[in-house]
């Protein structure tokens, strides 16, 4: 208790749901919950017949999905076996031999590429550009489904310089067609509800669909197809 307010000590939760379990009003749930990659399959695979019959398939995102590699693999394997086409969602900051190992097992790739400056990319986001670029440009290489998706931060990558930065990439590594998500706020509810700090507060987003269109025009005239996702 805090006052009058019933909260959770974060620093001694271990979130085995106990409290969860007990709690009379249910107004306690765990979310989410271990699972092996085999448990996984099984529960997904009760969906085939539509998978099979809408053309769809599984998409396996994060966090990031590479950070379980062993994991990641044995899924995706069990995907194909069972006719299921794959994608995955990735930062391409994981280690190159764990994407090598599980590219032949993706239909698709759904890169992320959020910017090319070293030193703005270590501030925001703790990545290391120098590997993530490395990454990028190995998967682009040798994989022929892959898109390139790109977060529009205002304040972040939405600069003139920034604009010409990330087209030279593309163009560099000849891609054509790319993704656009304006920046949005959907996550700050969960960080309150987890008594967490949310460092995306300060980030004025109205701006960014706006910022967005003006970056599709600028890809548009270095010959870059860009959508704006919704």
């Amino acid at each position: 208790m805090n006052g009058d307010v019933v909260s959770i000590n974060r620093a001694q939760c271990t979130a085995c749901g106990v409290c969860a379990g007990s709690c009379p009003t249910t107004a306690l749930i765990l979310k989410g919950r271990e699972m092996t990659a085999a448990q996984v399959l099984t529960e997904v695979l009760k969906d085939a017949d539509v998978f099979r019959s809408s053309g769809g398939g599984a998409t396996v995102s994060g966090g990031e999905p590479f950070a379980q590699a062993d994991f990641l693999y044995e899924l995706l394997a069990g995907f194909r076996a069972s006719g299921i086409e794959t994608a995955v969602e990735t930062s391409a900051a994981a280690r190159w031999e764990d994407i090598e190992r599980c590219l032949p097992l993706l239909s698709l790739v759904l890169c992320d590429f959020k910017h090319t400056d070293a030193a703005l990319l270590a501030e925001w986001t703790g990545a290391e550009w120098e590997h993530i670029g490395r990454n990028i440009a190995a998967i682009l290489s040798c994989h022929a489904n892959v898109l390139i998706r790109i977060p529009v931060v205002p304040g972040f990558n939405t600069d003139e310089k920034s604009s010409t930065c990330l087209a030279a990439f593309l163009r560099k590594n000849g891609v054509r067609q790319a993704e656009l998500l304006p920046y949005h706020f959907l996550g700050e509810g969960k960080y309150a509800m987890l008594g967490m700090c949310y460092d995306g507060a300060s980030i004025d987003g109205r701006s960014s669909y706006n910022d967005s269109l003006r970056l599709k025009e600028y890809l548009a005239a270095e010959g870059i197809l860009a959508e704006i996702s919704n």
